[in-house]
């Protein structure tokens, strides 16, 4: 468990629960292989759901997926762009945040000062924390612990 290369909280997420999805959809086949050797026993009880297994056609559009990413020599979970666009709406809406504060002499520059501030804490959100949350912005768990941090303190 501790040499699992998304941390060991993945894994203790999923501790005692069918984590079919999650695991195909987080894995590539290759993964497969080494399987057998951390195999425990069949899920006894159905407590918490059951999952169907992958239709060919996810299992398809997967493999076109993970052809393509090594075919072209991409990491899907490091691109440099990503990290500019969550540096972006960072700037972005603690500038208009602190614009908001400082120009308050018209009420209209203050609701949209504060409005465009809101719309890129959203978009915060939308992105870089969500990423972050399906660990697809690096392969670095402390990289997700920081980025759930960051939320905590900047989101609340």
């Amino acid at each position: 468990v501790s040499r699992h290369p998304g941390g060991v909280d993945q894994i203790m997420l999923g501790a005692g629960r069918d984590i079919t999805q999650l695991f195909e959809s987080y894995h590539s086949f290759e993964t497969y292989k080494v399987l057998d050797k951390f195999y425990v026993g069949d899920l006894v009880n159905n407590e918490l759901p059951v999952f169907p297994p992958q239709s060919k056609f996810y299992q398809t559009v997967k493999k076109r997926v993970d052809d393509y990413f090594k075919s072209a020599n991409i990491d899907p979970k490091i691109d440099c762009w990503m990290f500019l666009r969550y540096a972006v709406f960072m700037v972005v809406a603690i500038s208009f945040w602190f614009g908001g504060m400082v120009f308050q002499e018209s009420l209209v520059v203050v609701v949209a000062f504060g409005l465009v501030s809101g719309f890129f804490t959203a978009l915060i959100v939308m992105t870089c924390i969500h990423d972050s949350s399906h660990f697809a912005v690096t392969h670095k768990p402390w990289v997700w612990k920081i980025v759930g941090s960051i939320h905590d303190f900047y989101i609340g």
